[in-house]
């Protein structure tokens, strides 16, 4: 003789699911979905009763859950980070007008890195894990790029500006440069060389790219 098998109502194991992905440990998901198997054995007019009373029971968990994501603790690893605002400038303070600067922290791994674009300015605001959020704090290494990788120039000469930004500052084990960011607002200085051959045209008094400056 075949033994009834009472299946459960759809709308109760789609809670079930629900409660099973919002908990974190084993011991959660037995706090939160054992009072929903028990809840399936009771008679239909008891069990809307129990599941409201269950459902009060939950709210200080939902409210727990709002409060920690607020307070940023979905971030990866944890880890803060602080606003960093800077400008990326030449010895004689003309600044860096294009491209991208790239910090990644030292001593921690993984690595946590954050980028910014240069502005026309020579401006820049760091982001790691959104944008604009900054950087965690501590020791980095940085690199810049600010590089026109568009053929040679040979094929079209004048229309393809020289770079002027040294060539070493496009990777960590050339750059030298290292900026520590400190657990407040930050504002720095990325203090970079130009390009040797930009060195020799500006110490013949010639711009960087004459056909261009011509047109300007």
């Amino acid at each position: 003789m075949a033994i009834p098998v009472r299946a459960t109502p759809p709308n109760r194991s789609g809670e079930i699911h629900r409660a099973m992905i919002a908990a974190v440990s084993p011991r959660q998901i037995m706090l939160r979905v054992t009072p929903l198997l028990v809840a399936q054995t009771l008679p239909s007019s008891k069990r809307s009763f129990f599941m409201s009373r269950i459902s009060l029971a939950m709210i200080p968990f939902a409210v727990l859950s709002a409060f920690l994501f607020a307070s940023g603790c979905s971030k990866p690893n944890g880890m803060t980070t602080y606003p960093v605002r800077g400008i990326v400038r030449f010895p004689d303070n003309k600044v860096v007008r294009n491209g991208s600067v790239e910090f990644e922290s030292i001593g921690l791994k993984p690595p946590i890195t954050a980028r910014g674009t240069i502005n026309p300015d020579g401006s820049f605001e760091l982001g790691t894990y959104t944008r604009d959020d900054g950087a965690v704090a501590g020791k980095h290494r940085v690199i810049v790029v600010s590089q026109f990788v568009i053929g040679n120039g040979v094929e079209r000469p004048g229309l393809i500006p020289t770079n002027k930004l040294h060539s070493k500052y496009s990777q960590y084990r050339t750059s030298g440069l290292e900026i520590t960011i400190k657990p407040e607002d930050n504002t720095v200085f990325v203090d970079v060389d130009y390009a040797d051959s930009a060195k020799e045209q500006m110490a013949n008094g010639k711009p960087a790219n004459p056909d261009r400056e011509k047109k300007n």
